[in-house]
């Protein structure tokens, strides 16, 4: 196995410390700019005393494509 002169193995390192570094800022910066709208959530209550929180399709395209698999 061939290895690499220390100048190579440096910017290599140097490399993959910048796109790990860059993926963060990336996936942070993602964090901050969804859209993170309220989701219609609903209280249900049954005669015997039990609550079931549920979430509303409130929209055609929810209504389409169900709630699931999110």
């Amino acid at each position: 196995m061939a290895t690499l002169p220390v100048g190579d193995r440096g910017q290599k390192k140097k490399r993959i410390i910048t796109l790990v570094l860059m993926a963060i800022f990336l996936m942070s910066a993602s964090f901050f700019l969804i859209d993170r709208k309220e989701e219609t959530m609903i209280i249900v209550s049954f005669p015997n005393g039990r609550e079931l929180e549920t979430e509303v399709a409130d929209t055609p395209e929810k209504l389409l494509v169900g709630l699931a698999f999110r």
